[in-house]
């Protein structure tokens, strides 16, 4: 068997396999063409195997066909690659908390262990915040920030509620 065999054999069972699969698809929907797809791989068996309709070597369709199903499983393998790759992409857009927030949180954990703390509403514990002079804890910042967590509170606890 010599490197011909097996690209003779190779092209002949590509091209058996996708035809094939054609002809399967016009029987299931009872198409016309599948008599002239029958016979469209008839004479391309004659033209392939050549005029003294010889046969190809068993080994070279062997190889052929170990050839075809490793082209197959690379594609389902590239296919799984891109599923993959779009996966790690989407984990990767998952937001970080953001400095302010951290710092918000950082802000109220003080002023709760406070042993000396004041009654606070919203708006002192933005002010108190800020006097610690913290870049990106502003006053302004703090009270988007906190109506931005109250909003989510409120939606959180309507859609706990169904």
């Amino acid at each position: 068997m010599d490197d011909s065999d097996f690209t003779m054999a190779f092209a002949w069972r590509s091209f058996s396999i996708g035809i094939d699969k054609l002809i399967a698809d016009a029987r299931s929907k009872n198409s016309a063409n599948v008599d002239l797809l029958t016979q469209a791989r008839d004479l391309a068996q004659k033209i392939m195997l050549g005029p003294e309709n010889q046969n190809i070597p068993p080994a070279a369709v062997r190889y052929a066909d170990d050839a075809l199903r490793c082209l197959e499983e690379l594609q389902v393998l590239r296919e799984e690659n891109s599923t993959l790759k779009t996966q790690v992409a989407a984990a990767k857009n998952v937001s970080e908390p953001k400095n302010s927030h951290l710092l918000a949180i950082a802000g109220m954990l003080r002023l709760l262990q406070d042993s000396n703390r004041p009654r606070y509403n919203q708006d002192s514990i933005a002010r108190a915040i800020e006097c610690l002079n913290w870049r990106g804890a502003s006053h302004s910042g703090l009270t988007k920030l906190f109506a931005e967590a109250k909003k989510a509170a409120e939606d959180a606890e309507s859609n706990a509620k169904f």
